[in-house]
This record gives structure tokens, sequence and C-alpha cells, in this order.
């Protein structure tokens, strides 16, 4: 508080206080304008001999709200006030709750004050669970065509109201030829030219002087053309030009808490949707605004401040009987703009509003009803260019032709129908766009992949033969109904280009998918009961469990472990499929009548046989001759080489047994990686020091050598020759 009347103090300097006196003097006139206009909005056709009232509650509003965003808000010119949106959705429960008072009984004007209060005090009630639990992001995230929509809907609604309010009733759209007889003519053809006028010259012109300047000149030009026609002011009051006069010239108070007792709650309940429409209205223009004046002016704002501050302003309007509102973009940013980026410029808009609701009803009666019927049309002419005319040259067509239908459907049926059409295509658009987002991320055979288990070389050659028994599918995303019926059918078709006598193996992993919905599940199901007619024998790696669960619900092969198994982990399932074909392949070799297969493996591996016979002599003769500059180790099967969190600077050099690298746990089945005679372990470390993130253990008595980075300095400092044949057994490893 202390720092707010310090700023305040700090900004009554003349360079900052005169703009702020000037921008707050337009800006209330600006507000007044927009007063008038709602309450005429709102207080329409039947009930429009009570507008002038309803200026009062809009008007009280508006400097309350003011007020409270002005001394509260993160961005110091923000100014906040009743809006177009919330006031037009409630335009039409209030012609309800008066069609349905009128003929019932109660009072018209408490009745619609009643709906006011509940809908504002709700919004601020709303707005500010939102910020104390920081939820407004979540908002953020609904589809910019439903935000398109309602605000194009806004723009019908604000245009047809405009009608409603220079014509003193509800225009009949379906027979709308009376409306171009000369006595409606003269009604609304004025505001209506003036609201086409001012969109031509806005989308020319960009003074923020404008607007308020045609409004003021349009009033005076009426007034002046009413004096030489030699029409009387009760005369135009009586032809539905003006509006009614109040008794007293003061707009406030506008009704007693006495008067409540007046209040048709039947009617007012009954239009509850509306009012519970209205305060996500509030949040989703509050947030579309505040993102607009971040950036247009470059600053960082913080959101979650400006939906306390307007709730903060939402209960002060709902205190007074105001429609709800939030901080208005052009407004907020007129300050900024011309110098007057201040606290004092939303103040003193609210001082000049305060002074119009203390003597200023003998005025607004005095104010055309055409001139404020263009106000609201103008409104609703740049909301339908923006959202249905521009919109079109930014939105793929799917996403213009929801807002189309949002648009048709506030004008058919009302903005909380239109709003829930709206959702509900977006989400269809989204399933639709979703499943064609490939979950298939990649598929290849066995030859291309293998196990890091070590194996013999005529085990190699089997696996180079017959990998391609073996079909991968690796998996990613979200995998939803509409995504996995194609995900079927491409697993489906890509096996069933195999052609093979003997089994073939499916290894679907999950292992980078994030989640599975129960549709899912019953695509696999079917899947696999396909494949098992087939003979295909399916393995799934990385599935959760709460995946397998339900599959096994869904399925009666799940119990048959020969067609179905799992495993948390793709090489562990990969290592399975390559021992059983190994396995049925050497079954064959064993086989009498299979000689010639015995045959053709040892063919294929004598040459790569010696070879590597060769290789592993040359390495013995290396390791023997530069063992003075390593640490030897002998380890039994099962005993630690690297501990998962060791600092090593150094390499190990298999010279005898073998090493298995596995996960953290120690959970030794888990094989990462196997490492034979003549491979190198912790490589990196030759270049720099390395800390484990895994367990190395030996997988049966071995002989391991390690070399520390400076012995293997001395050993290239002493004897470069065989320092070079050294790193040559490196290289070899490291391209294994």
């Amino acid at each position: 508080m202390t720092s707010l009347f310090q700023e305040l103090i700090h900004d009554l300097r003349p360079g900052t206080l005169i703009p702020a006196l000037c921008i707050g003097l337009i800006i209330g006139l600006m507000g007044i304008v927009l007063a008038v206009s709602f309450a005429a909005m709102i207080f329409s056709g039947e009930v429009s001999h009570l507008a002038v009232r309803g200026v009062g509650l809009t008007l009280t509003g508006g400097l309350l709200a003011c007020i409270a965003v002005a001394l509260t808000s993160s961005f110091k010119s923000s100014i906040s006030l009743p809006q177009d949106a919330p006031a037009a959705i409630f335009s039409g429960g209030a012609a309800l709750m008066a069609a349905q008072t009128i003929s019932g009984t109660g009072d018209v004007f408490m009745t619609i004050v009643a709906g006011l209060i509940i809908s504002s005090i709700f919004t601020g009630f709303f707005l500010f669970i939102i910020a104390c639990f920081s939820l407004v992001n979540f908002f953020r995230y609904i589809p910019y065509p439903v935000i398109g929509g309602f605000l194009a809907g806004s723009g019908w609604i604000l245009s047809s109201s405009s009608l409603e309010v220079m014509l003193g009733s509800r225009p009949d759209l379906l027979d709308p030829w009376y409306l171009f007889t000369p006595s409606f003519l003269m009604l609304w053809l004025p505001g209506t030219a003036l609201a086409v006028l001012l969109f031509v010259l806005l989308r020319r012109f960009s003074h923020f002087a404008l607007l308020p300047a045609t409004l003021v000149l349009g009033a005076v030009l009426f007034h002046v053309i009413l004096l030489f026609s030699g029409f009387s002011l009760d005369q135009a009051r009586e032809a539905g030009l003006l509006f009614d006069t109040l008794e007293s010239g003061a707009l406030w108070p506008v009704f007693t808490w006495q008067e409540m007792s007046g209040i048709n709650w039947q009617a007012v309940f009954a239009q509850l949707p509306v009012l519970l429409t209205i305060p996500f209205i509030v949040l989703m223009g509050l947030i579309l605004n505040v993102s607009g004046v971040e950036l247009a002016s470059n600053r960082e704002i913080d959101m979650n401040r400006e939906v306390m501050s307007n709730s903060l302003g939402n209960f002060l309007c709902g205190l007074s009987g105001s429609p709800a509102g939030y901080s208005s973009l052009s407004l907020s940013m007129m300050g900024f703009k011309t110098g007057a980026y201040t606290r004092l410029a939303g103040l003193t808009a609210a001082a000049v509003m305060a002074l119009t609701l203390a003597w200023g009803g003998f005025l607004i009666a005095l104010f055309p009803k055409a001139v404020l019927g263009g106000a609201l049309m103008l409104l609703g002419l740049l909301f339908l260019w923006d959202w249905v005319i521009e919109a079109r040259k930014k939105m793929v067509w799917t996403d213009y032709l929801i807002v189309l239908a949002i648009l048709v459907m506030i004008a058919w049926l009302g903005f909380f129908q239109g709003v829930v059409l709206g959702i509900l295509l977006s989400v269809v658009l989204f399933v639709i766009r979703f499943s064609q987002v490939p979950v298939l991320k990649n598929s290849f055979s066995g030859p291309s992949v293998q196990s890091p288990r070590s194996r013999p070389l005529p085990h190699k050659r089997i696996l180079m033969d017959q990998g391609d028994r073996i079909k991968v599918f690796e998996l990613s995303g979200y995998l939803f109904f509409g995504s996995v019926n194609s995900l079927v059918q491409d697993i489906d078709s890509k096996i069933a280009q195999q052609d093979y006598s003997d089994d073939l193996y499916a290894i679907i992993d999950f292992s980078d998918t994030s989640g599975v919905d129960i549709s899912s599940v019953s695509a696999f199901a079917r899947l696999l009961n396909r494949l098992d007619r087939s003979g295909v024998r399916v393995v799934f790696t990385g599935a959760s469990t709460w995946f397998l669960y339900q599959l096994k619900n869904h399925t009666a092969r799940m119990q048959d472990q020969e067609h179905f198994i799992s495993f948390n982990d793709f090489n562990q399932g990969l290592q399975w499929c390559e021992d059983r074909i190994i396995k049925q392949y050497l079954d064959a070799v064993n086989q009498g009548s299979q000689d010639h297969i015995r045959s053709r493996l040892f063919a294929d591996v004598a040459d790569e046989m010696l070879k590597n016979l060769e290789e592993l002599e040359s390495i013995e003769n290396v390791v023997e001759n530069i063992k003075d500059y390593s640490i030897v180790m002998h380890l039994e099967k099962g005993e630690a080489l690297i501990q998962p969190g060791q600092k090593l600077k150094g390499v190990y050099l298999i010279q005898l047994g073998g090493v298995v690298k596995t996960d953290p746990e120690g959970q030794e089945e888990l094989v990462q990686q196997e490492y034979g005679p003549g491979d190198v372990v912790n490589l990196k470390g030759l270049f720099e020091e390395v800390e484990s993130k895994h367990l190395y253990r030996a997988s049966s008595a071995s002989r391991v050598h390690y070399f520390s980075s400076e012995d293997i300095g001395l050993l290239q400092e002493k004897d470069p020759d065989m320092a070079a044949r050294f790193y040559s057994i490196l290289l070899r490893s490291s391209c294994k």
C-alpha cells in the first residue's frame, strides 16, 4: 500500500499528470458512451423505458471496476470496464426474464438487476478461484476456432442488439420488409449509416480521438436537424428517437435493497445457463486482451495478477448491479501509447464517470438512440469483419468452418449452444488430426538390429540368415482409438508380407509411448487373435502393467505364453526371440536329414572364425607386451567390475571371460550390453573422467586389464609402436 501511494505521488509531476488527465478524460467519455450503449442493449424492446435507469448500473460498475483495476493491475494504464461480449450475452437472457416477468408477477427492472448481480458476482468468484489456484494457463488451451466463433457471435449479437436499441423493439428478421417503411427507416437508417461511416474511417485512420469525436458530432448534428425540422424533444422521445428522462438528474442510486422483494426469481433461475456462461466468456476475453496488451507493449505481464485484479472489479460490478467486464485492450494501450503510463489515467476516467453518475441524467436523456445504436453496430461490424472476413486468410478451411458453425448456432439458438457446438466440433477435428499423426515410429527386421548379448559366430550367422523372422514395431506418442486402428492395420499388413514356414515373431515396443486408452486395448486384442491364428508370436516390450492387465481381460489367449509374452526391456524381448530362432535352427541341424544345413553353416562361419582367432591372438600378444602398464583383475562370476556412481579415468580390456552391463539396480537379467575377449569397457575414460551410470559384472570367470589414462600416456612415451597397436585394439572395439 505504501509503495502504491508513493507511486501515485511520484506521478503527480506535470510531465505525467497532464497526459494522464487528458487521456483519462477521453477514456472517461468512452466509458460513458459504452455504459449508455450497453444499458440500451440490455434494457431494450418492451423495457426500453428502463434504459436510463440501466445507465446508472453500467456507469457505477464501470467506475468501480476502473478504480479497482487501476490500483491493482501489474500494467499501470490498465482500464477495466463492462464489456460488449458479456453484455451481449446477458441481453438475450434479459429479454426472456422481462417477458416472463411481464406475463407473470414481479418487478421487471429488479428481476434483470438480480440477474446482473448474480452473473457479475459469480464471475468475480470464478476469476478469484482461477487466480488462487493459478489455473489461468489451463484456459489458454481453448481451441482458437472456438474463441473466433465466440467473437464472431458477439459481433452478430451486438449488431442485432443495435437494431433493437434503435427500433425500441426486437426486429422480426423473418419478415424484414416492414423495416423499410418511412416510420421505421427514420429510426435505424441514421445509426446504421453512422456505424458504416465509422467502420470505414477506423479502418483507414487509427487516431484515438476519432471515435468519441464522431459520436459527439453525430449527437450534435441530430439536435441541429431536430431544431430545423421543428420537432420538439418530447415529440422525438415519443417517436422513439430519444431515451426517457429521469425525475432527478442523478443516475444514482438506481435502486434500493428494499426493492429486491419484487424480484421474479423463477425468471432469473430459468436463465442460469446464460448467466453461468458469462464467467467463461469474461475469462477468455480477459486472456485475449491481456495477451494483446503484453504483445503490443512488449512488456511481461503477470496474467495471474490480472485475473485476480479483475475478480475484484467484477465483485464490485456485481454489488452495483452492473454487467461483468474485464480489462480493455484498446483503452489500456491508449495511455501507454500517449505517454500516460500511470494509474492516474484510470483514476481520472473513473472521476469523469462519477461526475456523470451524479449530475448527468438529463444529458443521457438527450443522447440520440441512433448514435448509441450506431456505436453498438460499429462494435459488431468490427467483430464480424475480423472473424468472418479477415479470419479466412489466417485459418485452414476446417477451422474456419467451425467459426461459421458457431456463429450460425449463436444467431439461431444462443451463446451457450454455440460455444458447446464449437468445443464439440473442435474435439472431433482434433481427434481426426491427431489420429493422422503416425504412432508407428519405426519398423524393421531382426538382421538390422541384434540384442547386446555376446554370441558365438555360428549363432550370429544364424541370426543374420533367419533374422527376417523377427519384425520390430517401435511405437511413440499417445495411443488412442483414432490412431491405433491404422496402426494395427500397418502391423497386420507388414507381417502378412513375410513368407516363412517357421514361426514368426512380432516385437511391439511401447518404450516411447506416453499412454494408451481402453479402446486401443481392444484393437490390440483383435490383432493378437488374428496373429495367433497365423502362427505369429507376439512380444510386448516396455508396455505398462495397466495395458497388459486390460489386455488379459480382453482376450482368452493371454494365458498362452507360447503366443504372447511381455518384457520390461526391449533388448530382453529381442534376446528371447533370437534364442528361440537359434534353438529351432540348431534342432534342425541336429536332425540326421538336415546335414546340408550343418555343412552350409560351417562353410559360412569358418573363414570368419579363423579371422577372429587371428585377431584374438594379436590382442594376446599386445596385452602380454604391455601388461606392466595395467592393473590385472581376476573376477569370479557375478563379481562387480564397475559400480554405479564410480568415477574412472581409464579403460578396461577383457582378456578372458566376459562382462555384462546391467541396470543400476543390479538386476543381471536386464542385460544392456555384453563384452567378450578383446572388447573394451568404458572407452570414454580414455579422454576424460567418467561417472558410471550402470553396473558391470563378470558373466564368467574373467581376467581384465585396467589401463589408466596416465599409464596409457606413459606407454605412448616409452613404446610408441606398441601404443599404436593398443590404440588399434581400442578403435576396433569401438566399431563393434
